[in-house]
């Protein structure tokens, strides 16, 4: 297992205004939540549903967990992870494990 960490200041079309920002120490990687379907799902909304966009990062994140099972099965160590997307109105945090974040705002 190892870390990992993304940056991306503009999504893919129509989100291009929204920026992802994520620190990992997951067997996943940093792209397991954008890779899951319900995330790629969004690319079909024009108007985001923040309900939606926290669906996506809960099942990216159980996924993690699928991940780890099905391949090592003898895995002793924790995943850990925490990400944020931020758009022009809201930014939408998460964490997953023993990482945590805070937020300030100036």
């Amino acid at each position: 297992m190892k870390g990992a960490y993304v940056v991306k200041s503009e999504l893919p079309s129509p989100f291009q205004d929204w920026s992802y920002f994520g620190v990992f120490d997951v067997y996943a990687g940093s792209n397991a939540i954008l890779d899951t379907e319900k995330f790629q799902n969004l690319n079909l909304h024009k108007e985001l549903d923040s309900t939606l966009a926290k669906r996506g990062i809960v099942n990216g994140f159980l996924r993690f967990d699928r991940d780890l099972i099905a391949d090592d099965y003898d895995e002793k160590s924790s995943s850990k992870a925490v990400v944020a997307f931020v758009t022009p109105t809201k930014m939408i945090m998460s964490n997953y494990g023993l990482f945590k974040s805070v937020t300030c705002l100036r």
